[in-house]
């Protein structure tokens, strides 16, 4: 090469070869998003996660409210979101990893306690479920508090501790009557053999949806162990009337048929 291409080839080429590499640089620079516009499309993100979910496009709500923790992952609310959404389809260890991150950002979020106890419930976790039901009953703007007490009446319950479920179910009554709370009553004297509380607690129940053949049954086997067959009758024949079809119902006619046949008038 002669000295003066070489010549040409530092003076000129170079010069533009380094030019472009900047220009490069400056463009790959320019295209990057600020935090801001991160933010922004996050929020675009959990929009569009949100009319998913009213469409019932499961899979594609998780896909997106993921790209918005990606985008934004010091906002809680997207956290939350997409661990409600775990949770209903039962992905429990992201679910719970994603609460757990919620907490860490906000410990003030009181329903992120609440699902995490409900979740650890669901795995048969009793101990953590009692920890994280008990710090969302402590923290304020609780909702439906007398649920929350139900649950953590039974995380005490499956831990052997049914005095204090006892109590805890009889708070959550005085909240609010609720027909579910008034069942696992029912079932934690009827387990303890406290009969004549567990009828009451069912008679109770049953105030609250009388429509109830799980009641009917239930207080169908109280009355019978008590050997009041004309109640046991009566029940066993609401049970038949209101679930013909199921096995409640199956079992119904069974307890009638061996059951002593009812006195007539005058016989």
């Amino acid at each position: 090469m002669s000295q003066g291409i070489r010549k040409i080839v530092r003076a000129g080429r170079w010069p533009g070869l380094l030019f472009g590499v900047l220009f490069l640089i400056a463009q790959g620079c320019a295209s990057t998003p600020s935090v801001q516009e991160q933010r922004d499309l996050a929020r675009e993100k959990y929009s569009q996660a949100i009319k998913l979910q009213n469409s019932k496009m499961i899979d594609e709500m998780i896909a997106t409210l993921r790209e918005a923790v990606k985008l934004d992952p010091e906002e809680p609310l997207y956290r939350m979101a997409l661990a409600n959404v775990l949770f209903s389809k039962e992905n429990l260890d992201e679910a719970a990893e994603n609460y757990r991150k919620v907490l860490q950002l906000n410990p003030k979020m009181t329903e992120a306690y609440k699902q995490l106890g409900r979740l650890y419930m669901q795995k048969g976790d009793w101990v953590n479920a009692q920890i994280y039901l008990e710090e969302a009953a402590t923290r304020p703007g609780l909702v439906r508090p007398h649920e929350l007490l139900n649950w953590l009446a039974i995380t005490y319950y499956a831990q052997g501790r049914f005095s204090d479920a006892e109590k805890k179910w009889k708070d959550a009554l005085e909240i609010m009557d609720n027909f579910e709370i008034r069942m696992n009553l029912a079932r934690a004297y009827r387990d303890h053999e406290l009969f004549d509380l567990a009828q009451d607690s069912l008679e109770k129940a049953l105030t609250l949806n009388p429509r109830s053949a799980q009641v009917h049954y239930q207080l169908a086997q109280l009355y019978l162990k008590k050997r009041e067959f004309p109640r046991a009758r009566r029940h066993f024949s609401q049970v038949i009337q209101l679930e013909p079809l199921g096995e409640m119902a199956k079992a119904s006619r069974k307890y009638l048929e061996l059951m002593p046949p009812e006195k007539q008038n005058g016989g």
